[in-house]
């Protein structure tokens, strides 16, 4: 993974800065105001983090990408840094409306709701997914669909308590892989990063 002649393994903290996202190392295939994702060409990517708050959201992937409990919803962390400024993942490609609906058999503006009605009352989840609209799920062997896709995103929700509700209901969060599943690509930003690097630099 060749970033200006040097491997992604060995970019010194002298190289941190937005210029990394302009590089011609592979391709870049996402941008945002803490990190860089490049296409590795071999259905992997690279997260270069471009500041203390990529860093940050580095380490978390770093820990769910690695959980077995939830990896069916998730893109799988394959390897990282010590110090968490890089990190490889599993890709997963840019989702649209109808994509996540046949996946999943949900409706993609129904998630956020249906996830808040859920925390409320986790123990009426036939009671609620009754009360929401649903569609014919397409997606490949593994996925998660139905009733299922709710129950594991969850599980997910809440055995990383403090995982930042608006990331997750963004679209550009989730993606399709290769198995045509519905994942979240994208689940670094915690409350408390959020709290911490976010909100108080407004």
């Amino acid at each position: 993974f060749f970033f200006k002649q040097k491997t992604a393994y060995e970019i010194p903290k002298r190289d941190w800065s937005s210029d990394v996202c302009s590089s011609d190392l592979p391709e870049v295939i996402g941008k945002g105001s803490s990190r860089c994702a490049y296409d590795l060409g071999n259905d992997t990517v690279l997260k270069l983090a471009i500041n203390a708050k990529g860093i940050a959201q580095n380490k978390v992937e770093a820990t769910v990408g690695r959980d077995e409990d939830v990896k069916r919803i998730i893109t799988k962390v394959i390897d990282m840094s010590q110090d968490f400024t890089w990190l490889i993942s599993e890709k997963a490609t840019p989702i649209d409306r109808p994509q996540f609906n046949n996946a999943t058999g949900w409706d993609w503006y129904d998630l956020g709701r249906t996830i808040t009605a859920l925390k409320k009352n986790p123990d009426q989840i036939d009671q609620i997914l009754a009360r929401v609209p649903s569609t014919t799920a397409s997606g490949g062997g593994g996925c998660l669909k139905g009733k299922e896709f709710y129950v594991y995103l969850m599980n997910y929700l809440n055995k990383y308590g403090n995982v930042l509700q608006a990331d997750i209901t963004a679209k550009d969060s989730w993606g399709i892989n290769k198995k045509g599943c519905a994942v979240l690509l994208d689940y670094g930003m915690s409350d408390r990063i959020y709290d911490e690097m976010y909100a108080k630099r407004k």
